[in-house]
């Protein structure tokens, strides 16, 4: 189409100079007007070729019909793109980990999660400290497991924070001893000294590891043996302390770590003369 225009223009542009040359004057020779106008063709020629663009015989290409049937029409509407689905919340563990009724070791031991395994995730406490699990060692089918050294695959956007159980209340335990008189030195209440006791020998129960905080309770020790004793305490660690404004006994106090219902003996403390 764009080429036959360009024929066209040129035909009419050659001819309207053959035209203008002639009608110059009756004085100029049949060989110097064909010349002129030669060269006058071969500058319209070039011209025309300059504004198309065109540098050669090819044929330009028709441009497409924009308003046609199969016209395409730009949207500024993008399209969807693919989203990827995640699966369920699993959750699996770097460090074998225990797993219990409730969140935290006061509660009691249900099952184990070990490394390689994974669990289904139907809950957690608010600050994902614990996660509750379908329970690998079931019965019971769920129980609560440490996030500290869990990892969550999936989706867990949608898992419901839960209110723990009440926690347990623990076994009471004892710390009991002996106040003794140590007659051969070797720092061991032997049989032969079961009855060479210390009486009324005051002794001191504290709270944490020795030196241990403000006392909690005091006891003496009494006949027959020189036995003392603390009952009803807590699990925990406690700091057991001789008085140190009685005669002096071996040793000055000791430290002592209780486990729900134990009963701790032999707590002895020994007076050498």
């Amino acid at each position: 189409m764009v080429k036959k225009m360009k024929v066209r223009y040129l035909g009419l542009s050659a001819t309207l100079l053959v035209l203008a040359i002639l009608a110059c004057g009756p004085n100029r020779s049949a060989e110097q007007a064909a010349t002129e106008t030669m060269q006058a063709l071969g500058t319209v020629v070039a011209q025309t070729m300059e504004a198309g663009g065109d540098t050669g015989d090819q044929d330009s290409p028709e441009s497409p019909d924009a308003s046609g049937p199969d016209a395409v029409i730009p949207s500024d509407t993008p399209e969807p793109s693919a989203t990827a689905t995640l699966g369920a919340p699993m959750l699996s563990v770097s460090v074998d980990t225990n797993c219990r009724f409730g969140p935290g070791d006061v509660y009691d031991y249900l099952g184990a999660l070990l490394v390689g395994e994974e669990a289904l995730v139907t809950g957690k406490l608010a600050d994902e400290s614990f996660w509750y699990i379908e329970n690998p060692d079931a019965p019971p089918p769920h129980c609560w497991v440490w996030g500290m050294y869990a990892s969550i695959s999936g989706d867990k956007s949608g898992v419901p924070v839960l209110t723990p159980p009440p926690t347990p209340t623990p076994a009471l335990g004892s710390i009991s001893g002996y106040t003794f008189i140590d007659g051969n030195h070797n720092g061991v209440r032997d049989a032969a000294e079961v009855d060479d006791y210390v009486n009324g020998a005051i002794i001191h129960l504290k709270p944490g590891a020795c030196p241990g905080g403000a006392d909690i309770a005091t006891t003496e020790s009494a006949s027959p043996h020189g036995e003392y004793r603390f009952d009803n305490l807590a699990p925990g660690d406690y700091c057991v302390e001789r008085d140190f404004l009685q005669q002096t006994l071996y040793p000055d106090r000791h430290s002592v770590t209780l486990g729900p219902g134990e009963d701790v003996m032999n707590v002895n403390f020994r007076y050498e003369p």
